[in-house]
């Protein structure tokens, strides 16, 4: 279940363990994508576990993710935001700082696939100057306002592939 959730709820299986994430004081990407419930809603599983999502308000792209950890019943809203032909799943982390978790998604009929950002490969962006942001001593990265370039750098294969490509966390649909 926890694979699921660190992109997903914000509870970030990285955090959990004391690894690295990459965050955003934003939620990355630039259009509003709407929504409909025959392709977002339902139950999804993988080998971690299940959630369940449902449509908070189609108008501005943001789902409602739910599931129930140690009994206990987890839920956050989940921003899908585009840009150029890529969708983002944002996921405000809870706390006193804004900031947001973030990976591309995409949804296949009844899959679900997400990358996380590539923590390396990002972090030598923003040592270059060329992604804002900053490297906190954890060694966690905190992106800054992302402008279209910034974007399509992220989107594009430029730098190389800026995510986890080989480990996608991948989601299928049991029901409706």
């Amino acid at each position: 279940m926890k694979a699921v959730c660190a992109v997903l709820a914000g509870v970030s299986l990285c955090l959990v363990l004391g690894c690295n994430a990459v965050y955003s004081t934003k939620p990355v990407g630039e259009t509003v994508i709407p929504v409909k419930a025959e392709d977002w809603e339902g139950t999804w599983f993988n080998k971690d576990g299940t959630v369940r999502l449902a449509i908070h308000d189609a108008e501005q792209g943001i789902l409602q993710l739910a599931w129930i950890e140690k009994m206990k019943l987890e839920s956050y809203q989940v921003r899908l935001l585009g840009a150029g032909d890529w969708l983002f799943a944002n996921i405000r982390e809870t706390g006193e700082t804004e900031r947001y978790l973030w990976a591309r998604i995409v949804r296949d009929g009844e899959q679900i696939n997400l990358w996380v950002p590539a923590v390396e490969k990002i972090r030598v962006l923003v040592e270059k100057g060329r992604l804002p942001g900053t490297v906190e001593d954890s060694g966690t990265l905190i992106l800054g306002d992302l402008t279209t370039d910034h974007l399509r750098l992220i989107t594009s294969e430029a730098e190389g592939v800026l995510f986890e490509w080989d480990k996608p966390i991948v989601l299928l649909r049991l029901t409706r």
